[in-house]
């Protein structure tokens, strides 16, 4: 069996897992764009009503018991993949710089054609390499791909942007900023002018504990828009120039 069949075996496996098991998306490289980085998957949640997480795992697929697979008697607790010295050199650089876990996965087909049994290992975890050989990976053998592993990578990936709890951002009225109009003025003008203002000034544009705000015509219609309240209009712009620390007159 020539290398590109082995190889299609193994990403086939990967990506049946992936897309069926896991109802995850799986985004195969082609084979000129790949810099050992087969694929990605795209982790998500749910069967019926799914959603994308953000979590993104990167892929190195490597398949054939035969070619790959050497054992040793020193790692009874190991799957020992040869890859070679100056292939792991070359590319181990690329696998620390992906934005994700970096993943190797061995498919073995000398155990089972159609449906082979895989495995698993972070690239990027201590002692990944063998002690004894520069050119072998690591993999425990407890750590199976398969349909129980969703989970794991899960955790690998860490929380996405829908698991993570924004920062609650207490204000306190007694310490708001009075605003003080004479007669003839107009509480919409002054309030534009100083949306404006606080718009083109770009250092004030920057909250402690949330970042960049954007200060633009979106915010502006969600403050003016019919139907809102003048005290709840007047209560944002309150806390708009609170966090400026200063009212433009």
């Amino acid at each position: 069996m020539n290398n590109r069949t082995k190889e299609r075996i193994g990403i086939n496996a990967v990506s049946r897992i992936v897309e069926t098991d896991w109802e995850c998306g799986w985004q195969e490289y082609g084979a000129q764009n790949d810099d050992a980085v087969d694929g990605i998957i795209l982790m998500r949640k749910g069967s019926k009503n799914q959603s994308d997480t953000g979590g993104v795992a990167f892929v190195q697929v490597k398949c054939g018991g035969n070619g790959y697979r050497n054992d040793q008697v020193q790692y009874p607790d190991h799957l020992c993949i040869h890859l070679g010295k100056q292939y792991i050199t070359k590319h181990m650089d690329r696998w620390k710089r992906v934005p994700g876990p970096m993943v190797l996965i061995f498919v073995d087909d000398t155990l089972d054609k159609k449906l082979p049994p895989a495995w698993w290992v972070d690239l990027r975890e201590t002692n990944v390499i063998s002690d004894t050989n520069e050119g072998v990976i690591l993999i425990p053998k407890k750590q199976r791909f398969g349909h129980h592993s969703k989970g794991v990578f899960h955790s690998l990936c860490g929380p996405g942007p829908s698991d993570r709890e924004l920062t609650t951002i207490k204000l306190d009225r007694t310490q708001q900023i009075n605003i003080q109009l004479g007669k003839k003025e107009s509480l919409r003008n002054d309030a534009w002018l100083f949306y404006k203002n606080w718009r083109e000034d770009q250092d004030s544009c920057i909250h402690e504990k949330i970042g960049r705000i954007l200060v633009n015509r979106v915010g502006w219609k969600h403050i003016t828009r019919i139907g809102r309240s003048h005290k709840n209009s007047g209560d944002t712009l309150l806390n708009s120039s609170r966090n400026r620390g200063q009212l433009d007159k």
